[in-house]
């Protein structure tokens, strides 16, 4: 089974050199709304990312309409199409969603300790801290992503992913915009903490530990900051 764009931003697959043209164009916009290259509220002309992709305005409205699909981007007549800007209604069922959803997955993902994927978590651990201490805050931030869409990952079940991957990239929206640097911090608790419940067998624990850590950095974020502003395309883009 073939990773999605969303979910292969994410995680390594040995299929992404045979994505379609479409479906590099959809991930690497992805990507930039995930690094907060392009900022939430950003206008997304057709004609100036055809041109930067060298590529048809309708290739372009395709992978625009997946974006949408998502609630990354938002689609209006007339008014073209901008990177989302969600409000703090959505932002609160983001992170419920994501509650109910990855809480749930702990005890699928106890029974993958002996896992590549399981194992994968331990180092992305290790980067977050050092992303930290080097004062890094938006690659902690990605690395903190990451590591909750491997958690799903190690579930075995890509489907689980994939769901996770979605949330996560529109909680990466929400939080490159609205978070601070408590977002992702100890505050929220270390992800470090929660592998070694999952290790002790505390799976209840784990389950409560997510919940709570998610809820924390839910009440971090502050929706009343700035949009975004008009975007070299070609500079961004420019392989």
């Amino acid at each position: 089974m073939s990773l999605s764009p969303n979910l292969s931003v994410y995680v390594t697959s040995p299929d992404s050199k045979s994505d379609s043209r479409d479906e590099k164009i959809v991930r690497e916009l992805l990507q930039a709304i995930i690094d907060r290259r392009l900022r939430p509220g950003t206008r997304l002309p057709e004609d100036s990312l055809g041109e930067a992709f060298k590529v048809s305005r309708t290739t372009i409205r395709k992978a625009l309409q997946k974006l949408a699909q998502q609630r990354l981007v938002t689609m209006a007549h007339n008014r073209g199409a901008r990177v989302a800007q969600p409000s703090r209604k959505e932002a609160e069922d983001v992170f419920t969603a994501r509650r109910l959803l990855e809480s749930a997955l702990i005890p699928m993902v106890h029974q993958h300790q002996q896992t590549p994927a399981y194992a994968e978590l331990h180092k992305l651990v290790k980067q977050e801290v050092a992303a930290r201490e080097a004062g890094q805050w938006q690659e902690e931030v990605q690395l903190s992503a990451r590591f909750h869409v491997q958690l799903a990952v190690a579930t075995g079940n890509l489907i689980l992913g994939e769901q996770v991957a979605q949330l996560t990239s529109l909680s990466s929206l929400i939080i490159s915009l609205y978070g601070t640097s408590a977002s992702v911090g100890c505050d929220c608790g270390e992800h470090k903490d929660l592998l070694k419940l999952i290790e002790e067998n505390k799976v209840e624990q784990a389950q409560k530990w997510m919940d709570h850590h998610l809820d924390k950095i839910y009440r971090t974020i502050n929706t009343s900051l700035d949009s975004g502003e008009d975007v070299d395309f070609k500079s961004l883009f420019s392989s």
